[in-house]
């Protein structure tokens, strides 16, 4: 389990396609901020950047897919059951928040980031590495 140590952005994260990193490194960003004292004491400050994050990883889930759509991905839709199912336990958290019942910021971070490590940095890398596979054999084949 992830404690509250701050997740960063390190170069070995990198997709190789600037949108997607750019992506992970606004979700880092975002995840980082529920560290901050105050958003424990300001409801207001935490629904904002749950409303944001939630936002911002449908868009990155949404690109992500379209790029492996367009790469003709193996992986498609095991990664998008993974995207559905992390959309759905945030969607708890969104509730739980609406409904008055409080959730931690800690423990919202610790959610996200436990995810963000484990499936982001780990299935996302072998998308990566499936794209570097393939644009290196089209290099190839190219010569």
């Amino acid at each position: 389990m992830v404690k509250n140590r701050r997740i960063t952005w390190k170069k070995e994260f990198s997709m190789g396609k600037p949108e997607l990193d750019l992506h992970h490194m606004e979700i880092i960003e975002l995840t980082a901020r529920l560290l901050e004292e105050e958003m424990e004491l300001d409801p207001r400050k935490y629904a904002k950047i749950l409303s944001e994050l939630t936002d911002c990883f449908r868009a990155h889930f949404k690109c992500e897919e379209e790029h492996m759509i367009e790469n003709s991905y193996h992986g498609l839709e095991t990664h998008r059951t993974e995207h559905y199912v992390f959309i759905l336990q945030l969607s708890i958290y969104n509730l739980k928040f609406s409904n008055e019942v409080p959730t931690k910021a800690r423990e919202l971070y610790r959610f996200v980031s436990g995810w963000l490590l484990d499936h982001e940095f780990n299935m996302d890398m072998e998308f990566r590495d499936f794209l570097n596979e393939k644009f290196t054999i089209s290099a190839i084949k190219a010569n």
